[in-house]
């Protein structure tokens, strides 16, 4: 069993790499080409999990034991050479799924499972990479996305340009500041609207590119990969070393859009602050100039200047002050408007909504069962796809504002990435199955032509 060791220790390996990346468009073919090559060494592998599992049922058989279920792999992982390994120990339990803990003893048996579902993401993984590679529209908008900056770096470097000292003694200074913030707020409209298309992209797309696209205008050059896909947490994307599921981004996408609407309301309140500055300093400039024309001046005028100066000088120190004390964290904190909250349901109300929750992850556990271990018949996965259709319908039937909606809103974005994604692998199914049809049809018409020979050249 040496030689399946060996294999079965490439297994980390060859999990991680089953990927697809997104961040270059370019590179698409070239990682289909690996995908293709991954599956190669995982059926490998397979074929010798099936040969060893025939010796050992046939030796136990030989000594008159009952054959066992399949033979333990035990200590055959490499300590810390895995992905998954790296992402529990960074706090993200649900990559784990991928594979499994490597400090876990497995049976053959259960390993066959685990490299077919591997398989299948693989080829689930072939099937993206080339509806992206022959949609030169997608192809163009992932260009283009990938030359920006991710969205949580441009809300940060705008939230950095906003850390303005006004410069209240000169007016050119403040002048070129309040250009600064104007051109800020413009900027944080521009992402305002680009979470907005994120946001609208994942949560409602109807197939699997234009959720990808979503994803390319979130993450931009920072680019990501698609690392695996469940039920429980739907689709799981990495970038920069970080593990995402898709209901975490658009929660992070909600929270940068109060953050970018707040940081506008900040801009204005500090653009109003300097352009005050501003009226104050030119106010005073024209009162000099007009004191200075005077060919006489009253002595109770003499007197009262010291005073105006002094106002003059105070108005500007509290208004010092105020900003000293303005910070991020101050304007975070600025008074909300009372909501009108929503009157509870009935109880007949409460009840149907929970279960229509209930009735829906029902739904979405039998869909996820039947597709596994494929590969299918199609009507199968038409089964499927209803059964997540079904499911979806449920969820969107529960209001806002129950006990219930914040779980059934997380699941309901998890469950349309679900059906996108068998909605895509029904369409390959299909088009396999008329090729086939259609394969079968050509030979029989030319079984039949070349019957009763001889026949005329």
């Amino acid at each position: 069993m040496a030689d399946l060791k060996e294999l079965i220790n490439e297994l980390p390996n060859l999990a991680d790499s089953l990927k697809l990346s997104v961040g270059d468009a370019n590179d698409i073919s070239q990682q289909i080409v690996h995908i293709g090559n991954v599956q190669d060494k995982l059926q490998k592998i397979q074929e010798e999990i099936e040969a060893e599992l025939a010796r050992e049922t046939f030796k136990k058989k030989a000594m008159g034991v009952l054959p066992f279920l399949g033979t333990v792999v035990a200590s055959v992982f490499i300590p810390g050479g895995f992905l998954v390994d790296a992402a529990i120990g960074a706090g993200v339990g649900f990559i784990a799924e991928k594979f499994g803990n490597s400090e876990t003893e497995l049976i053959l048996n259960d390993l066959q499972v685990k490299i077919e579902d591997l398989i299948d993401w693989g080829e689930w993984l072939k099937d993206t990479a080339e509806d992206i590679f022959s949609d030169s529209e997608v192809i163009n908008q992932i260009i283009f996305q990938h030359k920006k900056s991710s969205l949580p770096t441009q809300f940060q470097r705008l939230d950095e340009s906003l850390m303005i000292n006004l410069a209240f003694g000169e007016p050119k200074v403040l002048q070129q500041q309040i250009r600064q913030i104007i051109q800020a707020q413009e900027n944080l409209l521009q992402v305002k609207q680009r979470l907005n298309e994120v946001i609208n992209y994942i949560e409602n797309g109807e197939d699997i590119l234009k959720i990808l696209l979503g994803f390319s205008a979130f993450f931009g050059k920072s680019g990501f990969a698609l690392e695996w896909l469940n039920d429980e947490h739907g689709l799981i994307i990495s970038s920069n070393g970080q593990f995402q599921a898709v209901a975490d981004i658009i929660d992070e996408c909600v929270s940068l859009k109060e953050k970018t609407s707040a940081l506008i309301l900040h801009g204005n309140t500090f653009r109003g602050q300097a352009e005050q500055a501003l009226k104050n300093l030119e106010s005073q400039k024209k009162k000099v100039e007009a004191a200075k024309t005077q060919t006489i001046i009253a002595p109770q005028t003499l007197e009262q200047r010291p005073k105006k100066s002094a106002n003059i000088k105070q108005s500007i120190l509290v208004i010092g002050s105020s900003l000293a004390i303005f910070g991020f964290g101050g304007w975070m904190c600025r008074d909300k408007f009372s909501q009108v909250q929503l009157q509870s349901l009935s109880f007949n109300q409460a009840g149907n909504v929970v279960t229509n929750l209930q009735s829906a992850q029902k739904l979405g556990m039998e869909a996820a069962v039947m597709v596994q271990n494929p590969p299918h018949p199609i009507v199968v996965w038409q089964q499927a796809q209803d059964k997540w259709q079904q499911a979806i319908n449920l969820l969107e039937s529960i209001p806002e504002g129950t006990s219930v909606s914040t779980q059934a809103h997380k699941q309901l974005v998890n469950y349309r990435v679900n059906h996108a994604a068998i909605s895509q692998r029904l369409m390959t199914e299909s088009k396999a199955a008329a090729n086939l049809e259609s394969a079968q049809k050509l030979a029989m018409e030319a079984a039949v032509m070349v019957q009763n020979p001889p026949h005329q050249e």
